[in-house]
């Protein structure tokens, strides 16, 4: 066999190329699914445990994407008032919007009112800044 292709080969097999379909595939393969997915788990642990007088939050400080480490130093854990703290696992990016969110309406809670919110305001902060975004939510799980 000659590793050389005669001018006539070479148009006829650029031609076939050029004109083939990409849906020429088998009908009996199985339906390739395609669309866009803007969630990715990055994974993590945050929890707590509470007593009469105390509550102990921690959380892991790895971020990983598969079995891909992004970073051992990320901490999940908040603060947003002198009392509360949130603690958020899942995806990074919504994690970090969602703790500035409410760091910005804790702050504008102290303008407006002139107190410092307590845990309760915090948790209906929270529980309406996930209900308004139910139809694109934020990929987090959050302990208050």
């Amino acid at each position: 066999h000659s590793l050389t292709m005669n001018k006539m080969d070479f148009k006829a097999k650029l031609a076939e190329n050029i004109f083939k379909i990409d849906n020429d595939e088998p009908k009996n393969a199985p339906p390739l699914e395609r669309g866009f997915n803007p969630y990715v788990l990055n994974n993590g642990t945050v929890a707590a445990v509470a007593g009469k007088d105390f509550c102990k939050v921690v959380g892991d400080t790895r971020s990983s994407l598969g079995y891909t480490i992004l970073s051992r130093d990320l901490s999940k854990i908040t603060k947003l008032t002198d009392k509360c703290v949130i603690a958020t696992s899942g995806m990074r990016a919504d994690a970090i919007a969602l703790h500035k969110l409410l760091q910005t309406k804790v702050k504008t809670y102290r303008t407006k009112f002139h107190k410092i919110p307590d845990i309760s305001a915090i948790a209906q902060m929270l529980a309406n800044t996930l209900y308004s975004r139910r139809f694109f939510p934020y990929y987090t799980f959050n302990l208050l």
